[in-house]
């Protein structure tokens, strides 16, 4: 109990320090910019092979289920990247992925430019490697230079970049030619390598291969000895399934405003693409830094505020379900309120879990939500968004607005109960886990969190 102890004395300490110096908000600053690079180009692809596709009168179905399929890359190489972060150096770790992250735009430019529209499958499959790699790492990395008053605002600063990122790479694909727009966003990813070049820490001493295999062997070992004596850290990923369930209703909320509430294409794309550009980002910030002004000034738990907001989100997309078409102006209210919650509400939920996590198996426990996301959201969701448009398509509209009213309820009531369980009891898990996880094991020392 001394080890958990002085952790725990020496993470309240942190709440009383500054915010962080100028070059780690620059290094937040640059891995913002990452995330909203990455989710630009992945937008890019989305639409410019799927309508190409579509020109060439291929199935939609046959066009969800690769993109599906492409979602579970992360899954794959997530739960091996996660534990070779946390031996690895992180910073080092970013670069490399994002070194590959340029030439696997380029490539793609390559291959959009010859239209070889069977070949976008390639490079998207080993984009889905550097992701793997980056989310965990940036996560941790931020985590470690940021106190606790200051990292979730971090975190969401972070993932504001996807949603910015989101609205920018479908407006590029409205506006610019398919290579074109790898061929941009390549040479925008320059200025971000460039700052996590300059990064302090990036000077280290390489690491052999034995001590990389037997820090695997720790990290391993240990990742399973917290989830069999943590519930909390198995309730977090379980609600991250919950935010897995609610991003179908990102991919099938556009079609659904077109056909369902006869809203012209023209305003249903620039409505989101604002609320992607604008409220995504501001609330992120915003929300951001009320969770960290709670957390370390009020003292509320991070998981029993994780489930109110997943509440509120659900909350806000079921009643914009409902909202008559006549009132298009609360419509887009509550669509507004849900984009703003979405990126903090996945920020909290990291920031949870990091505040459970000792620090060296923090990236294998990222990398595992990074999965249940993953798996859920992206690569079921392309599946049904498929089912739900086919069905508006038939003119079939109350099977598919029933559909997600049920599952949103569902998660609702049922998905967020145990979070409120985790928030009780999420202090007596960390004092249970910190004296048996931050010691020597078969010889590897726990690095100092």
């Amino acid at each position: 109990m001394a080890v958990a102890s002085r952790w725990a004395a020496a993470w309240q300490s942190r709440c009383t320090e500054g915010a962080g110096s100028i070059l780690d908000w620059l290094m937040v600053l640059a891995l913002s910019m990452i995330m909203a690079l990455d989710f630009a180009l992945s937008n890019v692809l989305s639409y410019s092979s799927g309508l190409r596709l579509l020109r060439k009168g291929v199935d939609p179905l046959s066009i969800s289920l690769p993109a599906g399929v492409i979602s579970y890359v992360p899954l794959v190489f997530g739960l091996l990247l996660g534990p070779i972060a946390d031996q690895l150096h992180r910073p080092r770790l970013l670069v490399g992925a994002m070194l590959l992250w340029v030439l696997l735009t380029l490539l793609c430019g390559v291959v959009f430019a010859n239209s070889r529209d069977d070949w976008v499958i390639l490079p998207r499959f080993f984009l889905g490697v550097a992701e793997a790699a980056f989310v965990p790492s940036a996560v941790s990395l931020v985590s470690t230079h940021l106190p606790p008053q200051r990292f979730n605002l971090a975190v969401c600063v972070i993932f504001a970049g996807a949603s910015a990122g989101s609205a920018f790479g479908y407006l590029m694909s409205q506006r610019l030619a398919e290579n074109d727009c790898f061929y941009l966003l390549a040479s925008l990813a320059a200025v971000p390598i460039l700052l996590m070049l300059t990064a302090r820490e990036l000077k280290r001493p390489p690491v052999s291969w034995a001590s990389l295999c037997s820090g695997l062997h720790h990290t391993y070992d240990i990742s399973a000895r917290s989830l069999c004596m943590c519930p909390s850290v198995v309730l977090v990923l379980f609600s991250t399934t919950v935010l897995g369930f609610s991003q179908i209703w990102n991919n099938f909320g556009m079609f659904w405003l077109v056909a369902e509430r006869n809203i012209s294409d023209s305003e249903t794309s620039l409505g989101l693409a604002l609320c992607d550009a604008i409220a995504g980002p501001l609330g992120a910030v915003l929300i951001g830094w009320f969770i960290d002004q709670m957390v370390c000034r009020v003292g509320f738990r991070r998981l029993s505020m994780l489930a109110w907001f997943i509440l509120l989100l659900l909350l806000f997309q079921i009643l914009a379900l409902i909202t008559p078409s006549s009132s298009r102006g609360m419509l887009w209210t509550f669509i507004v309120a849900s984009a703003a919650l979405k990126v903090p509400t996945a920020a909290l939920l990291l920031s949870a879990l990091v505040d459970l996590s000792p620090f060296n198996i923090r990236c294998t426990l990222v990398a595992c939500t990074v999965v249940c996301f993953s798996a859920i959201g992206n690569g079921l969701g392309d599946l049904a968004c498929e089912y739900l448009v086919q069905a508006l398509v038939r003119a079939d509209y109350k099977e598919p607005i029933t559909l997600v009213n049920c599952y949103l309820v569902l998660f609702a009531a049922i998905g967020n109960f145990p979070l409120f369980i985790a928030g009780r009891r999420s202090e007596v898990d960390r004092e249970t886990l910190r004296p048996i996880l931050l010691h020597k094991t078969d010889g590897v020392a726990a690095p100092a969190p």
